[in-house]
């Protein structure tokens, strides 16, 4: 039976890293345990390359991210993390048999506004940028923020908030505001 090829894995991580941080965040900032995050990602890519699939991928992002959201989920349901604190809300919890392949795919295929999105982000200064990612993506403290970029909290929040304001504006001049 032959196999076929399995992409890089330095690539796959390269390409879908910040994607699989941001979700490994989102499902641990609800235990407090976002810093553990970047060892969620590479745990999955670890195992990944120790372990790769057996079946043909036709999604690496959708499958890197529900292998990335699952082992969040894990190590927050993990015996040590509930002994230390930390264990899952009610409301995070999902049936794994609900989290399918073709959900994933739903979430993440928009890819006309996705790319408008970019399109419309290019518009935007890098430091507005930067911050509106770390911010609200990325989910740091704006007094992390404040200090890297030698502003106040209350100027990430402008900041942030005004770079929103401007891509609304551009989605609403091109007719794709929902």
């Amino acid at each position: 039976m032959s196999s076929a090829p399995q992409p890089d894995p330095g690539a796959l991580f390269l390409r879908y890293r910040h994607s699989m941080y941001a979700v490994a965040a989102s499902v641990l900032r609800s235990a407090g345990r976002a810093d553990d995050a970047a060892d969620v990602v590479m745990d999955v890519m670890t195992g990944l390359v120790g372990k790769p699939p057996t079946g043909p991928i036709t999604n690496w992002e959708a499958y890197l991210i529900t292998a990335t959201r699952h082992r969040a989920i894990d190590l927050i349901r993990s015996a040590n993390v509930r002994h230390h604190g930390g264990e899952l809300p009610a409301t995070e919890r999902i049936d794994r048999l609900d989290d399918t392949y073709e959900t994933v795919i739903d979430r993440l295929d928009d890819r006309a506004l996705g790319g408008h999105l970019w399109d419309f982000l290019a518009h935007l200064d890098h430091r507005s940028r930067r911050i509106l990612w770390e911010y609200k993506m990325l989910g740091r403290p704006r007094a992390d923020l404040a200090r890297e970029f030698d502003v106040t909290p209350a100027r990430i929040s402008q900041i942030s908030t005004e770079a929103l304001e401007r891509l609304r504006e551009k989605f609403r001049e091109e007719g794709l505001e929902r």
